[in-house]
């Protein structure tokens, strides 16, 4: 007869409470174990760990003593590039103020005055201030600006980075490209100034980080000390035409803050080096809205060779004149072009002459460039030199012809 379940869970009462017995010594062992024995073997262990590894438990060093370790890395975090060009070049920066005259209409004073000239208004003249920026391009006192600065000055004062001032002269100017060259006068003999070093225009890269430095609102701040500020390239050989009919070709635009009174001051690299001469912003207000340009420093060069060779900037000429081509040309000639400019004369002996251009032709494009206007022609060759050779796309009835011209100077 088998066992009932009742009493099999019986019998394994005694093996349970057993189990359950030695569990319970085992425990009460280990605890006298680790009160009685661990913490000296702990303690052996501790010390064998600092025999063996003395450096793992060296005291800190004291917080004074950290100091003149990372006081040299925070140094140079905070001289970066910008602060070293910017320390590199601002000692040959300058303040140009200038004194130039103004023509102005007056009323006549009084009723005798008013019978003397009959009610014309007088043509008086007053002195007004003007101020600019420049830089010393050499250690005899040669300053670079731009010619809009100096134009009609009566007086020119050039006040140094260490505050001195010298009075200075006009040696040289080229309205066409914005620039005039300044010498420093009254400069002790044998003295050098502070010069910047020139870099090359044409290694500049889009996004590079550039420095515009100048004297921005110096009358209104009552300070001419250059003031710095930072930019990008934002595009380079920009063609825009200003105010009038000033035409400006192969800019650097930057975002840099370029205001007034920034005009003919530097442009610098993140090396030190002066790539650009700020020369003009777009703006509505006056002020600065990110869209400055600079005239590029290798242009800057050939206009100073320019002078030295020839004594002025030679200007280009092409040797034809033309006007735009317009709907009703295309119908009264019957022309199969839609775009160009039409030639309405070919000077003899010239430059168009001797390419071959006649009177009637089309130009359709000038140096592989497309024309929609004679003021497109001007500013492609506007970027061009005496003796450059320029290619034309000619349309001559009906047919296409290439030609190319050698420009010579500008015959007076």
């Amino acid at each position: 007869m088998l066992p009932s379940s009742e009493e099999r869970s019986r019998a394994w009462l005694p093996v349970l409470t057993g189990v359950l017995a030695g569990l319970s010594l085992a425990a009460l062992l280990l605890a006298v174990f680790l009160v009685t024995r661990a913490p000296e073997m702990m303690r052996r262990e501790a010390a064998r760990l600092v025999r063996e590894n003395p450096e793992l438990f060296a005291a800190p060093a004291p917080a004074d003593s950290l100091a003149p370790a990372a006081a040299p890395d925070i140094e140079n975090c905070r001289r970066n590039a910008v602060v070293r060009a910017t320390e590199k070049v601002a000692p040959a920066v300058v303040a140009i103020v200038v004194t130039q005259v103004e023509r102005y209409r007056a009323l006549p004073r009084s009723i005798s005055e008013y019978f003397e000239f009959f009610g014309a208004p007088r043509i008086l003249e007053r002195e007004v201030p003007g101020m600019g920026s420049g830089v010393l391009i050499s250690p005899y006192g040669r300053v670079v600006t731009n010619a809009h600065v100096v134009d009609g000055a009566r007086r020119i004062i050039v006040t140094l980075s260490d505050g001195r001032q010298f009075p200075a002269g006009v040696l040289a100017v080229s309205a066409k490209y914005d620039i005039a060259l300044l010498q420093l006068e009254s400069l002790p003999e044998g003295e050098q100034v502070p010069y910047a070093e020139l870099g090359d225009s044409d290694e500049l890269l889009i996004g590079e980080w550039v420095i515009a430095i100048g004297s921005p609102f110096g009358f209104q701040l009552n300070d001419i000390r250059p003031s710095v500020t930072v930019g990008v390239v934002s595009a380079v050989n920009r063609d825009i035409r200003a105010e009038g009919s000033a035409l400006y070709n192969d800019m650097i635009q930057t975002d840099a803050a370029i205001n007034p009174g920034n005009s003919g001051g530097p442009l610098v690299n993140s090396q030190g080096q002066v790539v650009g001469i700020n020369t003009l912003i777009l703006s509505k207000s006056g002020g600065n809205l990110g869209i400055g340009f600079a005239r590029p420093i290798n242009t800057l060069v050939w206009v100073l060779n320019e002078i030295e060779q020839y004594g002025k900037v030679r200007d280009t000429w092409a040797g034809f004149t033309a006007i735009d081509l317009r709907p009703y040309h295309i119908v009264h000639y019957g022309l199969k072009v839609r775009q160009g400019i039409i030639v309405t004369r070919v000077y003899n002996g010239g430059p168009a002459d001797a390419a071959g251009l006649e009177p009637g032709d089309v130009v359709e494009a000038v140096d592989g460039q497309a024309l929609r206007t004679v003021a497109d022609a001007n500013m492609l060759f506007f970027r061009h030199e005496v003796g450059d050779r320029v290619p034309l796309t000619v349309n001559r009835d009906g047919e296409t012809h290439e030609l190319s011209l050698v420009l010579e100077p500008y015959r007076e």
